[in-house]
C-alpha cells in the first residue's frame, strides 16, 4: 500500500503528464485514432484542473462525462475549437480516464439503465418534494465524495478544491473545504442535487448547513483507515 507522501507525489506526476499532453497534441488526435471514433470520459480525478493558460476545458468535461460522443462532434456546442479539443483528449487518454468503441457505448447503455431504475424509486418521493431531492455525501477526509459526486453528476461538478495547509498533506495534494455539487438530471419531474461535504473536522459547521432539507446522505467510509466505523 502506498504510504501518504507516496500518493501525493503520484498525483503531482499524473498532473504534469496532463499539462504535457495538453502542450504537445498541437491539434492532433493520436496516432491511430481516427475522428469517427466514440469516446466518454468515466470520471475526472479530483486533482485536475481545467483551466490552462486561460483556456478552459471544463465545457469539453461536461459534455463527455457519462456520454459516447464521436471525436468529430466533440466540441459541438462547447466555446471550445478543434485544436482543444484534440488537445483535452489527448490528456485525458494519457490517464486512461476515457472509453472508447463499444465499451464506452456499452458503459451508456449500463448508466441508462441504472438511471431509469433510480427514476422509478424516486418517483414517489418525487411528488411529495416538487421533484427537487437534495442527497448529502459526508465522510472524512479521502473516503471518495468529490470522486463519487463526480462520477454520478451529469456534469463535471462545481467543486472547492484546493491545497490543504495542516496534516492532510500527507495524506492527499487537495481537499474540499467548503462542498462539492452536482446533479442528476432525469427530467423536468425530477432532478437529484448532489452534495458532498468537507471531510476535515474544523469545516463541520458548513456539513450542518448543507444537510439542512436534505432528502437522504450517503456516508462514506475509507476501509483502510481502522477504527473509523467505531
Amino acid at each position: 500500500m502506498l504510504s501518504p507522501r507516496q500518493s501525493r507525489g503520484i498525483s503531482y506526476n499524473w498532473l504534469l503528464l496532463w499539462f504535457s499532453a495538453l502542450l504537445a497534441s498541437r491539434g492532433r488526435l493520436p496516432h491511430g485514432i481516427g475522428a469517427d471514433e466514440t469516446v466518454l470520459l468515466k470520471h475526472l480525478p479530483e486533482y485536475l484542473r481545467l483551466e490552462y493558460y486561460g483556456k478552459d476545458y471544463k465545457p469539453l468535461a461536461d459534455r463527455l462525462v457519462g456520454n459516447a460522443v464521436n471525436l468529430t462532434e466533440m466540441p459541438d456546442g462547447t466555446p471550445c475549437s478543434w485544436f482543444e479539443a484534440c488537445a483535452f483528449y489527448n490528456a485525458c487518454a494519457a490517464l486512461s480516464l476515457l472509453e472508447s468503441g463499444e465499451t464506452a457505448l456499452r458503459s451508456v447503455l449500463v448508466k441508462h439503465h441504472a438511471r431509469e431504475q433510480l427514476a422509478q424509486i424516486f418517483a414517489p418521493v418525487a411528488q411529495q418534494n416538487k421533484g427537487r431531492i437534495k442527497i448529502v455525501i459526508g465522510g472524512s477526509v479521502g473516503s471518495g465524495k468529490t470522486a463519487a459526486i463526480g462520477t454520478l453528476s451529469d456534469f463535471s461538478p462545481i467543486s472547492t478544491e484546493t491545497r490543504p495547509s495542516d496534516t492532510v498533506t500527507r495524506k492527499k495534494s487537495t481537499t474540499t473545504v467548503a462542498m462539492d455539487y452536482g446533479e442528476m438530471r432525469f427530467h423536468d419531474n425530477l432532478k437529484i442535487f448532489l452534495y458532498g461535504t468537507p471531510g476535515q473536522k474544523r469545516f463541520d459547521f458548513m456539513s450542518q448547513l448543507l444537510f439542512d432539507n436534505a432528502w437522504g446522505a450517503v456516508l462514506l467510509i475509507e476501509a483502510q483507515r481502522a477504527g473509523q466505523m467505531r
